[in-house]
């Protein structure tokens, strides 16, 4: 199910490389609109955030996955 592999695909990609952009992820261009639309509900849930072309990680995925902030401390 498409929502699955890219809820699975983005927090993994968050954990080992940080941020991505949408023609980064593995899907097929057909899933492209599909991946699009999820990222966009994963959005207004905080877990990503968009930036440009770039996905980033959210508050959420931050402190869950516990990943560094680019803010300085």
């Amino acid at each position: 199910m498409l929502v699955d592999e890219t809820w699975e695909t983005v927090l993994a990609t968050l954990k080992t490389e940080g941020e991505f952009s949408l023609d980064e992820l593995p899907f097929e261009q057909s899933e492209l609109v599909g991946v699009w639309r999820i990222l966009r509900r994963l959005e207004n849930k905080d877990w990503v955030q968009q930036d440009g072309d770039v996905w980033k990680p959210g508050a959420k995925a931050q402190m869950l996955l516990e990943l560094e902030s680019d803010s300085p401390e």
